[in-house]
């Protein structure tokens, strides 16, 4: 197509200017200016093969990362030498954890291969199985939060709304329906309470207090 062969021009000409590796975000640019930043449907993860075969430096490839076996399918469909994410590493930090060398392949995303999964007993029922797993995840977030504040602390971001944006993403902020809600409501009586906890704090002290009640530990 022409939009493919646009996209593949492009980037080699970046790699004649001298680029050492290119990353490519699968999506087009609204013509709307008012709406640069909105999603314009799934990224076109052909294309970005398509620059791949094209190329002769790596070839990172950006869209539709929000969960592992994201990662898994997009780099097996455009055959690139990495693969980022934006949003799903704002929600899970964690997100490339279940990527671990195999062994004798010295590392690198060829080598990776999937963390075996803690196991489930076999005798729970499936609606019991799913609730231990998000069991395991409010815990696992839980913790990601902490630890994202403990670096928040050591290395001041530039202003502190960009914290409070991170830790909306943490306690899972999606938006059904058009309106944002947050998936980890904790001892939160409403959507609209832990979104004014989350407006008024202040300090990491603040965002600590609500990570516990969010998750409902401490």
């Amino acid at each position: 197509s022409a939009r493919t062969a646009s996209t593949v021009a492009w980037c080699s000409a970046l790699e004649r200017a001298g680029a050492a590796m290119v990353a490519v975000h699968g999506r087009t640019v609204p013509a709307n200016p008012a709406a640069r930043r909105r999603r314009t449907g799934p990224a076109d993860l052909d294309i970005i093969a398509a620059v791949k075969a094209a190329l002769t430096v790596p070839v990172l490839s950006n869209g539709n990362v929000r969960v592992y076996g994201d990662a898994v399918r997009n780099k097996r469909v455009t055959g690139t030498d990495g693969v980022m994410s934006g949003e799903g590493l704002l929600g899970d930090p964690a997100l490339f954890k279940s990527m671990v060398p195999r062994e004798n392949t010295g590392g690198g995303i060829n080598g990776w291969k999937k963390r075996k999964r803690e196991e489930v007993p076999e005798a729970l029922s499936a609606s019991e199985k799913r609730k231990q797993h998000a069991e395991k995840r409010r815990q696992r977030m839980a913790g990601l939060a902490v630890e994202y504040l403990n670096l928040v602390d050591l290395f001041e971001p530039p202003c502190f709304d960009y914290a409070k944006a991170h830790m909306r993403y943490m306690i899972g902020r999606h938006k059904p329906l058009g309106k944002v809600q947050f998936k980890h409501l904790g001892q939160y009586e409403s959507q609209e309470k832990l979104r004014a906890a989350l407006d008024e704090a202040e300090s990491t002290a603040d965002l600590r207090a609500l990570v516990e009640r969010a998750f409902d530990v401490g």
